[in-house]
């Protein structure tokens, strides 16, 4: 079964419905902009009345910008099947990480249009989530990487999964190339130094 981010991401079932919303309400974001959608519109896109969505999120910034100020993610809170498979679990970090990656564009172009300059340790602080998330995974699948060559991975694959932006790749080739890239690290890893250097 595939798995459900909204649900492992986040341990409060509160967290886990905004998370929804954000991606019920993105259409119409994406339709009218930050400042030409209303809380009705919105609110009607998740199937709610604007009061329940106001339940939620307390004002159309704060939907817009959920994922400026969700409950993020450390290299030690990242959710890992116990009893899954650690191949299984890396390919849904990256299928994940594709999906939500037009979430996170999303939201940094409404966040831009209502005013909100991100500083480059929130940058950062984004990026290094997704470090984290995809590197645990290449972590669980070898155990005898070090950390930091799994976020190293980790950090290739992100590389490549902003590149539709500027390459036109799509998904598909997105997460072909994210595997290659990951397939050929864990091989290296696994030579012996000597088979490395001719």
């Amino acid at each position: 079964m595939p798995f459900d981010f909204a649900s492992a991401n986040v341990r409060d079932p509160i967290e886990a419905r905004r998370f929804e919303l954000f991606a019920l309400a993105a259409p119409v974001f994406r339709r009218f902009g930050y400042r030409g959608a209303t809380m009705k519109a919105l609110a009607f896109a998740c199937h709610l009345s604007a009061p329940a969505l106001y339940h939620y999120f307390p004002s159309k910034l704060a939907l817009a910008t959920y994922h400026l100020t969700r409950p993020r993610l450390t290299w030690g809170t990242v959710p890992l099947r116990p009893a899954a498979e650690p191949l299984e679990d890396l390919r849904d970090a990256v299928d994940m990480a594709i999906a939500g990656w037009p979430y996170q564009r999303l939201t940094l172009d409404l966040a831009r249009e209502a005013g909100i300059r991100l500083s480059e340790r929130k940058r950062a602080e984004r990026f290094a989530e997704g470090v984290w998330f995809i590197g645990r995974a290449v972590l669980a699948v070898a155990p005898s990487l070090r950390r930091e060559r799994a976020e190293a991975i980790a950090r290739h694959v992100l590389a490549l999964l902003v590149a539709p932006d500027t390459t036109g790749l799509d998904a598909d080739q997105v997460f072909e190339q994210a595997c290659d890239i990951i397939a050929r690290a864990l091989a290296a890893d696994r030579q012996p130094v000597s088979d490395r250097h001719g």
